[in-house]
């Protein structure tokens, strides 16, 4: 963990809510992208934040989350 890194960058001009995770070690590299467009109604949110709400509430009060 002591040489775990994190790069926060905020564009001004970006067109969409971007999330890159990469990780290397003795195992290879892995790279995963999440790329999310505003929401028309509110562009400061995406819908994958008010999908991740619905799924949030749906683990709390299911007895079995998938």
């Amino acid at each position: 963990m002591d040489r775990t890194r994190i790069l926060l960058v905020a564009d001004p001009a970006a067109t969409d809510n971007r999330h890159e995770i990469v990780a290397s070690g003795d195992f290879g590299t892995i790279s995963v992208v999440l790329a999310n467009r505003p929401l028309a109604a509110n562009p400061k949110s995406s819908e994958m934040t008010a999908l991740n709400l619905v799924r949030l509430i749906e683990n709390r009060v299911s007895p079995l989350v998938i």
